[in-house]
């Protein structure tokens, strides 16, 4: 396939001619709808991807065009969400310039997985909960105890997620898709401080505490008894073995949740 695009008709393929192409898609070929002796054409963009008016084909067609022009269609959707580290919303990839029809069609010949409603992933990444959340809900953010295991200062696989929402936002899907999940809710001052990307056990980016911010949190529910003290302990104790450990950046979590004093204690008896 050469750099350039170009047409195909498809009664000259030899085509059974499906296509039910629309006047309004103004594709190479006007008339590009099927009637008799008429002819239907596609413009192909060889980056792999079409012209976001082949939303308006049918299921056959794409069928057709992934049969005949190399399964191009849907192996480029898969490339794409693979190149993006493995996961994307329906949102990215349409402005990324792949249609509705495109999408589905990958989805449905197997080439790409559905992780979740409206995010999709490359065929290795298995029930992943860290992405699903987080690319699902984006006003998720992963943090206390899992936070801490996506960061390697817990060696505790955490039994439900824990998430971090600002204060108000309460979508009941969430709640009805994971009823076990454990959310704080945050006010301004402190929803999004520390935010950063870490990558889970897929290997996806997904949105998470940093380790000072984690750290800081852990201790503020050891405070109100909601977590085993020999987490907060191991993680306190991992944290000071990172290499790019930032003290002062911990004091100023701390100070930021209210637990300096609670911090300084630790370093104590740690110490």
């Amino acid at each position: 396939m050469t750099l350039q695009s170009f047409c195909v008709p498809l009664r000259a393929a030899g085509a059974p001619l499906p296509w039910r192409l629309k006047k309004e898609a103004k594709l190479p070929y006007e008339r590009g709808y099927d009637e008799p002796g008429g002819k239907a054409a596609l413009r192909w963009y060889d980056d792999g991807r079409i012209s976001e008016k082949i939303g308006l084909l049918d299921t056959v067609s794409l069928l057709y065009v992934s049969n005949n022009l190399g399964g191009r269609v849907s192996e480029t959707v898969a490339e794409h969400i693979e190149a993006h580290g493995g996961v994307a919303t329906a949102e990215q990839l349409k402005d990324a310039g792949f249609a509705p029809g495109v999408i589905d069609y990958a989805f449905a010949s197997g080439k790409i997985d559905r992780l979740t409603r409206g995010i999709y992933c490359t065929l290795d990444i298995i029930d992943d909960d860290f992405a699903a959340v987080t690319f699902r809900w984006p006003k998720c953010i992963i943090s206390h105890g899992t936070a801490l295991y996506l960061l390697g200062l817990s060696d505790r696989v955490p039994a439900n997620l824990s998430v971090s929402v600002p204060r108000g936002y309460n979508p009941h899907e969430l709640r009805r898709t994971y009823p076990d999940m454990r959310i704080h809710r945050e006010d301004k001052r402190l929803y999004g401080l520390g935010k950063t990307m870490v990558k889970d056990p897929m290997g996806v980016c997904v949105a998470a505490y940093d380790a000072e911010r984690s750290v800081a949190d852990i201790i503020k529910l050891r405070t109100k008894g909601g977590v085993n003290p020999q987490l907060v302990r191991d993680a306190i104790v991992g944290y000071f073995k990172m290499d790019d450990r930032d003290l002062p950046k911990l004091a100023k979590m701390c100070d930021a949740v209210g637990v300096r004093e609670e911090l300084q204690m630790y370093l104590e008896v740690l110490g």
